[in-house]
């Protein structure tokens, strides 16, 4: 009897102690689905190795999208999916798109410097739009801009090209982009201009390269592309009549507001659909588009586009309202100086936007000293969140 009795001790002792266990465990598993439901849009999402997204993938994408959680302060360590931009979105003709097709989550110090001397200066909402379905928010630069900015005046989008491109002469571009683009291909840089006409026609607004700096407001400009060269402004900001020596004769593609169904674009996109093919320059789709149409469809000009024409639908600006630094055709340094910084002031001060282009941005160093260069004089005025530090600057 003695045995049976202990037997069914234990018995009991073993079922007392299942439930006592069953019942933390359902304790647990409850409080770890409210934190999880409180954290669920700031989960890392992103694998730096695993994740390749490329240009063929868009139309594969079947993750759920998630908006950037309304407490700003509790997501700088993670990434956040992205929601689609598409109409809801947007601010009708009055706001600035940066776009970026490299697929990836995060921005450079330049990048971010770019985008925060939109947020000061330009009085227009940002639209950042990227082919990356994640935003990578543990850049703490980037975190604080989200924190001050967002999503009042900033916002971040993934694009699906499909749904963007439908029903505009683009859409037929789509079948010839190379699903595995190079580098050396440009097709990345093919994809990012035919981003911005379509962009610009359906939602108009501006589209401004990641390279440009914002240094003047911009809500007066409509329907406006600025011209590449060295045009030297009078003491009203006009263009001189007399002295005047062009170095160039293009469009600068990386600077321009069009409004929504600009007729202007929609010939963009068909000399684009009608021209594009793999392999070709990376300007061909943008700057030579650009200047293509403008000059045979709405100048009447077989000799190129010219500064200060104006009209409803286009208005092409003097090279210095929106200047492109081209030192390869002769125009000043503005990295390599040793100048009183007063000199940057009075160099731009008829301009609106400083386009960096290609190596003028990328290749040179950032000195700290204002005398020195233009990031380092403009940067505490214009961008002094992401200038102050230097660390992949």
């Amino acid at each position: 009897m003695n045995i049976f009795r202990v037997r069914r001790v234990c018995f009991l002792n073993i079922i007392v102690i299942s439930l006592i266990l069953l019942y933390l465990s359902s304790f647990r598993f409850w409080g770890q689905s409210s934190n999880d439901e409180k954290y669920e849009n700031i989960k890392p999402l992103y694998n730096q190795k695993k994740h390749n997204l490329k240009i063929g993938d868009q139309k594969e994408k079947t993750q759920p999208e998630k908006k950037l959680p309304e407490n700003k302060k509790i997501f700088c360590n993670s990434s956040v999916n992205l929601e689609t931009f598409s109409e809801q979105y947007s601010d009708k003709n009055h706001q600035i798109f940066f776009i970026e097709t490299h697929g990836k989550p995060t921005y450079r110090g330049r990048q971010l410097c770019t985008i925060e001397s939109a947020l000061r200066i330009s009085n227009l909402k940002v639209k950042v739009v990227t082919l990356s379905p994640v935003l990578d928010t543990t850049n703490p630069i980037l975190c604080r801009l989200i924190q001050e900015f967002y999503p009042e005046k900033l916002q971040f989008y993934t694009a699906q090209l499909g749904p963007l491109f439908v029903n505009l002469p683009l859409q037929d571009i789509l079948p010839r982009l190379d699903p595995n683009p190079k580098r050396q291909d440009f097709t990345q840089t093919h994809v990012s201009d035919f981003m911005r006409y379509a962009l610009l026609y359906r939602y108009g607004g501006f589209n401004l390269d990641l390279d440009v700096l914002v240094l003047k407001d911009l809500t007066g400009f409509k329907n406006s592309i600025g011209m590449e060269g060295y045009t030297i402004p009078n003491e009203n900001c006009e263009m001189q009549t007399k002295g005047q020596k062009q170095y160039s004769r293009m469009l600068n593609g990386g600077t321009m507001h069009f409004e929504s169904g600009s007729p202007v674009i929609w010939e963009a996109m068909l000399e684009a659909n009608r021209t594009y093919k793999h392999g070709i320059r990376w300007i061909d789709m943008g700057p030579v588009v650009m200047n293509r149409v403008a000059s045979t469809t709405f100048l009447k000009s077989p000799q190129g586009a010219s500064h200060n024409y104006e009209s409803e639908v286009l208005t092409i600006l003097p090279s210095f309202k929106f200047q492109a630094i081209l030192t390869f055709i002769g125009m000043p340094d503005v990295f390599h100086l040793n100048v009183d910084p007063s000199y940057f002031e009075n160099y731009f001060r008829c301009t609106s936007l400083v386009h960096l282009s290609g190596s003028a941005s990328k290749t040179n160093r950032i000195s700290g000293n204002p005398r020195h260069d233009i990031y380092s004089y403009f940067g505490p005025k214009i961008c002094p969140i992401s200038i102050s530090t230097m660390k992949n600057f």
